[in-house]
């Protein structure tokens, strides 16, 4: 059964993933320099949010497949 922060992506546009991917991005960058500097409360939200992105990458690559297809 898909989890429902996979199946709130099948809702989102082309521009939607790349614009949240680009965010996801930046605030992974932030996160690790803050962890590396003076660590981090809760060290999870690293493997959040590195599942986050790794979903929305899956999303992406799974509509370019599809595209290509067609």
């Amino acid at each position: 059964m898909p989890s429902k922060k996979y199946m709130d992506l099948l809702d989102f546009s082309e521009e939607d993933l790349s614009s949240e991917m680009k965010a996801r991005l930046e605030q992974m960058q932030q996160i690790e320099f803050e962890h590396a500097v003076r660590g981090l409360e809760n060290p999870m939200k690293l493997r959040v949010l590195r599942r986050d992105i790794a979903r929305l990458n899956t999303e992406i690559r799974r509509r370019e497949i599809k595209k290509d297809k067609k």
